[in-house]
């Protein structure tokens, strides 16, 4: 395997370019975060520095003050002009953003982005808005293309993975009753069970979900250096794909990340104070964790033995295929398969209602997708709090693994994919290099340009990206599973 290039760490990444962004006098940064930012970052207090209208480049020079009511009106005929251009020019959008994203100062090719979906949102019917044409892509998505994955892209030693996951010490009971417990003592034969389930999405998006060797490879046609290719997938990428993927189905994540990606591109501060001053950006829907999470995954700083999913889930994103993101899917599939192997198992306390309990006591049948409680627990193990419940959750998949002779993040994939009918999984069965793709080919089409050019802005930061289909409601759908 080739060596990978050394790279900053994204801690030092954030840093700088939130000293950048502070030193240059962004408009675009509120003063209640840039004085404590100036503060932290030790530059001196510019309180007296005058703020800037959120408003549109012009060639001109400034218009005196007794004709100040003019600029808006030739904005406007600018605007006109440039909409009947075959070819936009993206570097000046006269019109403000119609969204808090506003925030983001001089309208840029993705502030045009976020008015368009703005304004594609009002679209009542979700199939009526941009859907993908499927030509012009930007990825080779081909068995080839992703079986390059695992020598192109770091992996991780999935023992070392698996050594370091939350648990409780030997001998310890785990939470609620000790109901992981059976799972414990049953991991070989829901092992056996999870692989015969997964055969038949062998070969197919279900078990190249994580293999994101097209993005690099996608991205060097752009004459991309290999080693930028790979910072952009391990640490712009994957951070704000993780950070934003909690309850979300995987096309909404994808939409949310680059969303977040263009705002810390603009040295916009990434953490629940951006969602509780400014909400959503119509057609972005997050909760206000999303974005803390997002903003603790760039910086390095988020804790895998409190919320280990998602700290699994970054490195599965970037490709490398030794860890296993023990999600909700994940979890109501294991119980399932477990059921099925040894009908009457799970325990009591697995089940949300007394009904739900009743109904198992007696049949052993049960909804995964509503009768589960997947919320997995945490308790004290080693002198600290951490999530106990999910390293022998995850352990399951990693002997299926063994026993399939499949990396464990495929694994994952599979049973995510494969038992999704029965668990709820409202995600359509695509790789993440071709979500990637369709939301390339949905903007090209909003902006009128290439898809080629669309990914070379999304690289740069310059854009978020936009997505077919409506959206879900990310406070619903927690409010009903939980987290």
């Amino acid at each position: 395997m080739a060596r990978k290039p050394s790279r900053p760490s994204p801690s030092r990444l954030i840093e700088k370019g939130l000293r950048s962004a502070v030193q240059s006098g962004s408009e675009y940064i509120p003063d209640a975060v840039e004085k404590p930012l100036r503060r932290a970052l030790d530059l001196p207090d510019l309180s007296a520095k005058p703020t800037k209208p959120l408003a549109a480049k012009t060639e001109k020079p400034a218009t005196p003050p007794a004709a100040t009511s003019k600029p808006k009106t030739k904005a406007k005929t600018k605007a006109k002009t440039k909409a009947k251009a075959s070819q936009p020019d993206l570097s000046v959008v006269s019109e403000p953003v119609p969204s808090p994203f506003a925030i983001t100062g001089k309208a840029d090719a993705g502030q045009e982005v976020l008015r368009l979906k703005a304004k594609e949102m009002e679209i009542t019917d979700p199939k009526k808005r941009t859907q993908p044409t499927g030509t012009e892509p930007v990825f080779d998505l081909s068995q080839a293309a992703y079986e390059e994955t695992p020598g192109l892209l770091r992996q991780t030693n999935p023992l070392a993975v698996q050594a370091l996951l939350p648990r409780a010490q030997p001998g310890a009971r785990y939470p609620l009753g000790d109901r992981m417990r059976n799972v414990i003592d049953l991991t070989p034969q829901i092992a056996d069970r999870l692989v015969e389930k997964a055969q038949q999405g062998r070969g197919t998006a279900q078990e190249y979900f994580y293999h994101t060797a097209p993005i690099v490879r996608g991205l060097e046609a752009l004459d991309t250096p290999q080693g930028e290719a790979i910072s952009f997938l391990s640490e712009k990428f994957a951070p704000a794909f993780a950070g934003t993927s909690p309850r979300t189905n995987t096309e909404q994540n994808m939409r949310n990340a680059s969303l977040m990606m263009y705002l810390r591109e603009k040295g916009v501060p990434i953490s629940s104070e951006l969602y509780n001053t400014f909400g959503n950006a119509r057609g972005y829907n997050m909760m206000g964790s999303h974005q803390d999470l997002t903003g603790q995954m760039f910086a390095g700083t988020h804790d895998p033995l409190t919320n280990p999913k998602p700290s699994a889930f970054l490195p599965n994103t970037a490709g490398d295929l030794g860890y296993v993101t023990a999600d909700t899917h994940n979890i109501r599939g294991a119980l399932l398969a477990m059921n099925e192997v040894e009908p009457g198992s799970i325990n009591p306390s697995w089940f949300r209602t007394p009904e739900a309990r009743s109904r198992y006591a007696e049949t052993a049948e049960f909804d995964p997708s509503r009768d589960i409680n997947d919320s997995l627990q945490s308790a004290v193990s080693g002198g600290r709090e951490m999530q106990v419940e999910y390293g022998p959750m995850a352990d399951v998949t990693f002997e299926a693994a063994r026993r399939g002779g499949i990396a464990p993040g495929p694994m994952q994939s599979l049973g995510w994919f494969g038992s999704g009918a029965d668990t709820g999984l409202a995600s359509a069965t695509k790789t993440i290099p071709e979500l990637m793709n369709e939301r390339v080919n949905v903007t090209a089409q909003a902006l009128g340009i290439s898809p080629a050019e669309v990914l070379r802005l999304f690289r740069d930061g310059k854009i978020p990206l936009m997505a077919e289909g409506g959206s879900a409601d990310a406070e619903k759908l927690a409010s009903k599973y939980g987290e």
